[in-house]
């Protein structure tokens, strides 16, 4: 390895800077074009090292990959009067000096990719959540048949199912989500001082800090836990505020549990699942164990443009078991019909599932 690459990465595993200050750098590094074996495989164990340092990396590769990186451009960082970030811009100058008084001046590629991961230091500390005010609500929306992954302000993480949306507003006292439509699952940032609120129709789930879907059906709210522990609750129609702790309307989900909810807000009895198929979806696969035909329709109504509806509620709690592709629902669709005691008529608006006539 040459001098050069040495140099940054001696930078790199200096363990007395930020978690922040860590992921930009890796950041730069990373995109500099300049990277070895070695060098990734420290990228990989400082990543493995600590939770914190997996969300401090999603932030600074989502503000880099979001810059407009025009050969030639000239980066420079502007002090910032705010005083809530003044340690910020210290830390800026002590990465600009260090690359400075360390990097070969011929080292132009990584040089520029320091200047850049000073920039992004800024950014990063700009938008901490302890250094600003409250935001506006903020949306997020995925559209048909994409998965989308969306970076919260405060560094958690939420994977849209498709077609739906989310609404969230962040502050330095509030973590709070709106699920409007669709599903997400959430992967929350522990802090105890700000717990995190998930909303969808009458249904709330509260947490600190774990990892859990929350997907809004016609038939309810199904809440499924796959690491730590939420509690679920019942909102009052028409208030904003949780019902009091008198309330029978709330129950605390470990990991492997999932509970549903009504659309009055009553919750069910909590259940086991099997966290493989419930977030298969993730990766683009759609996988069915014993599933009601009208959930089924509902899940694959997400990645297609065309329709389908069900003719008639007994059909509807037909089981079904099946795996595909997500751009793929058709053939189940056809298979379905072949299969089953089901016809499926094309309609000008969408298709129709009719129980076959006996």
């Amino acid at each position: 390895m040459g001098k050069d690459k040495r140099v940054l990465l001696n930078l790199l595993r200096q363990r007395n800077d930020s978690p922040e200050d860590q992921a930009a750098g890796w950041v730069a590094y990373l995109y500099s074009g300049e990277t070895t074996e070695e060098g990734r495989s420290g990228f990989s164990r400082w990543l493995g090292e600590a939770e914190v340092h997996v969300h401090a990396y999603r932030h600074a590769d989502l503000i880099w990959r979001n810059l407009s990186l025009i050969e030639g451009e000239k980066w420079t960082t502007r002090p910032i009067r705010n005083k809530s970030v003044g340690h910020w811009n210290s830390a800026v100058r002590k990465w600009k000096k260090r690359r400075t008084d360390a990097w070969p001046t011929r080292c132009r590629v990584l040089a520029a990719a320091g200047a850049i991961a000073a920039t992004l230091l800024l950014m990063v500390g700009i938008w901490r959540m302890d250094t600003i005010p409250p935001v506006e609500r903020q949306l997020y929306a995925s559209v048909i048949g994409q998965v989308k992954i969306v970076i919260l302000p405060d560094g958690s993480q939420a994977t849209l199912r498709p077609e739906s949306t989310i609404v969230a507003q962040f502050s330095k006292n509030l973590r709070r989500i709106e699920l409007t439509k669709g599903g997400a699952y959430f992967e929350v940032v522990h802090d105890a001082r700000r717990p995190f609120f998930v909303r969808a129709a009458l249904t709330q789930v509260r947490v600190v800090g774990t990892h859990f879907d929350v997907t809004r059906w016609r038939e309810g709210v199904a809440i499924s836990v796959t690491h730590g522990i939420v509690n679920v609750e019942r909102l009052p129609s028409g208030v904003g505020k949780p019902v009091g702790r008198e309330s029978p309307w709330q129950v605390r989900l470990a990991a492997g549990q999932q509970a549903f909810t009504k659309p009055d807000g009553r919750i069910g009895v909590p259940s086991h699942f099997d966290p493989l198929t419930e977030s298969s979806w993730q990766t683009g696969r759609l996988n069915f164990r014993d599933t009601p035909l009208n959930r089924v329709v509902q899940e694959i109504n997400r990645y297609r443009e065309v329709k389908v509806r069900i003719d008639g509620e007994a059909l509807g709690e037909m089981r079904v078991t099946a795996s595909m592709d997500g751009q793929e629902t058709s053939k189940l669709l056809s298979a379905l019909e072949a299969t089953r005691p089901l016809t499926v008529e094309h309609s000008p608006n969408g298709l129709v599932l009719h129980p076959e006539a006996r």
